[in-house]
């Protein structure tokens, strides 16, 4: 089922013009979108768009300098006595 929409043009005066593609609640839940989910728009020709959702990596999933350092320090006294 497809769900029919318009482009939309905001006009500005002091920086470039805008174009916006609004999609129904519908097809957001149904690809599990949350507000200021990050996305991509892929052209795949002419007469088609893909837009596609980017993983974003948790908070928890990027180390800290300090967890770097403390695994740095596991592994050189693990080296020294084994």
């Amino acid at each position: 089922m497809g769900y029919p929409t318009k482009v939309q043009l905001i006009s500005r005066k002091k920086t470039a013009d805008q174009y916006y593609i609004n999609f129904p609640r519908a097809i957001a839940m149904a690809m599990n979108f949350s507000k200021s989910d990050p996305v991509e728009w892929e052209i795949a020709d002419k007469d088609t768009l893909i837009l596609k959702s980017i993983p974003v990596l948790s908070f928890h999933a990027i180390p800290t300098f300090a967890a770097l350092l403390c695994d740095i320090a596991i592994m050189l006294y693990a080296k020294r006595y084994v």
